[in-house]
């Protein structure tokens, strides 16, 4: 968001505050509508910001204790079920899904689900995040380090490391 949309939007949800403030000074406010105005003016500022700090407590705490092996449980499950290739050498979720992503030998379904988790993590990172985006993306870096790819019974060969096998070859009959 640029700083002044940021701003504007600002200033715009204060005076919408002020006029809340000010309707419930009129009505409410008896013989003391400054003070009543203030109080209120007050609350409508602050409790958003209270409320949200208390969610984000609540939601870090049952990160903690639950949510974070449930899905790291989860995107095990996923990595073995989709028989995704190991992990090693990888240090980060980005690093890792773009690299399954851009590989061409793996099959087209793994490449898929590697697309699709990419999704998955940008949006919760997009919809919140300072909750859910940043405890999915950790749960699913401890996953990749505890995940140990099964080999491949049939390993498929590039083109290009086909061409050097083939080129190899001919050298040594030469």
């Amino acid at each position: 968001m640029k700083p002044a949309n940021f701003f504007l939007t600002l200033i715009f949800s204060l005076l919408l505050d002020a006029v809340g403030a000010g309707l419930f000074a009129f009505l409410f406010g008896g013989t003391d509508k400054g003070a009543f105005f203030v109080f209120t003016f007050l609350f409508l500022v602050l409790a958003p910001v209270l409320l949200g700090a208390w969610g984000l407590l609540k939601f870090w705490v049952s990160f903690a204790l639950f949510l974070k092996s449930r899905l790291i449980r989860f995107y095990l499950a996923e990595l073995n079920k989709r028989m995704m290739p190991t992990a090693a050498g990888h240090f980060d979720a980005d690093s890792y899904l773009s690299g399954v992503l851009d590989d061409e030998t793996e099959p087209p379904l793994v490449r898929a689900k590697a697309a699709f988790v990419i999704g998955e993590l940008q949006a919760m990172a997009s919809m919140q995040p300072f909750s859910v985006g940043i405890g999915a993306k950790s749960a699913f870096e401890n996953a990749m380090s505890q995940y140990h790819a099964a080999p491949k019974k049939f390993a498929y060969m590039s083109e290009a490391a086909m061409e050097d096998d083939l080129a190899a070859e001919l050298e040594g009959k030469i």
